[in-house]
């Protein structure tokens, strides 16, 4: 799976990224965060369902980040965006599992 989330983010962040800017180290961070949540993952009592959702969160969250780190346009603002999307898709992960 963490291969997988690793080629989806390198095709990902080499379409954004601009002319000539090294996008390797940045997809190597995302699969290594994706990874690192798996396997924490293993160990929580979750159904695959919300697992799989909360591996989809991130991947979002991990990959938008650094595409705007790529295109330098992160800031104060952006990360506020990414924190505030992240949190309504875990309610809603939360909601939907009650």
């Amino acid at each position: 799976f963490t291969l997988i989330a690793g080629l989806c983010a390198a095709s990902i962040l080499r379409v954004n990224a601009p002319t000539g800017a090294k996008y390797g180290h940045f997809t190597w961070v995302v699969m290594l965060a994706i990874a690192q949540l798996s396997a924490l993952l293993i160990f929580l009592p979750l159904p695959p369902t919300r697992q799989a959702l909360l591996i989809l969160v991130a991947f979002y969250v991990f990959t938008g980040v650094a595409i705007s780190r790529l295109q330098r346009r992160i800031s104060r603002r952006t990360l506020l965006e990414y924190g505030a999307l992240a949190g309504i898709g875990l309610a809603i992960i939360g909601w939907v599992g009650r």
